[in-house]
């Protein structure tokens, strides 16, 4: 063996004590090679070189192991500040944030576009004729439970497009009894309501 063969397994053996456990895998991020330093070629008679060689065989052959296994995807982009949507959906129709949906992004987009009109809560209007089937989207900011003259409960929700537009959704009797327990905070898609002046 030779002094280059001699700097060779040196080499390696080096690289071999500073790579991670295979167990404790981190993220690698290529660097940029570095020249393999040179020890000085040992004394042709020195007594230790059998010990130095054995030594360095025994790190090559650990080295040469199964290679560790490194990533080449690319390292992961930051996430933006605030709270993410895993469990949900970006509706293309409404712009809102879906999360835990009761339905799914094909059913409701199934369902507003087959013979129904979405329309934005800026766009309802009581002057605008409303007429077919139209379906409007809007978070459920505040409720109250009220009883009217006539001693029935009902209920006044104020929805939001969460771009500034705010309008009153009444419901009486039936509606006001199934939907009561609705959190607010939730997302509603409304189906034909009846559109009235404020009064």
């Amino acid at each position: 063996m030779d002094d280059a063969d001699m700097d060779l397994l040196l080499a390696l053996a080096d690289e071999a004590e500073e790579e991670p456990a295979v167990g404790k895998q981190q993220p690698t991020v290529p660097a940029v090679p570095q020249p393999a330093q040179r020890a000085p070629p040992p004394a042709p008679n020195a007594a230790n070189t059998s010990g130095l060689l054995e030594q360095a065989v025994l790190r090559a052959a650990a080295a040469s192991g199964p290679p560790p296994i490194t990533s080449i995807l690319p390292a992961p982009k930051p996430q933006p500040a605030g709270r993410q949507v895993t469990d949900g959906y970006m509706c293309s129709i409404s712009g809102f944030r879906v999360s835990k949906p009761v339905m799914g992004s094909l059913v409701l987009r199934e369902r507003l576009t087959d013979d129904c009109v979405y329309l934005g809560l800026k766009d309802i209007s009581p002057s605008r004729e409303m007429s077919g089937r139209w379906a409007t989207m809007g978070a459920l900011v505040s409720k109250v439970q009220a009883t009217g003259r006539d001693g029935n409960s009902y209920s006044r929700w104020t929805l939001t497009d969460l771009a500034g537009k705010q309008v009153t959704l009444f419901l009486w009797r039936k509606a006001a009894a199934e939907h009561y327990k609705e959190m607010e905070g939730s997302l509603l898609l409304i189906w034909s309501p009846q559109v009235r002046r404020d009064e």
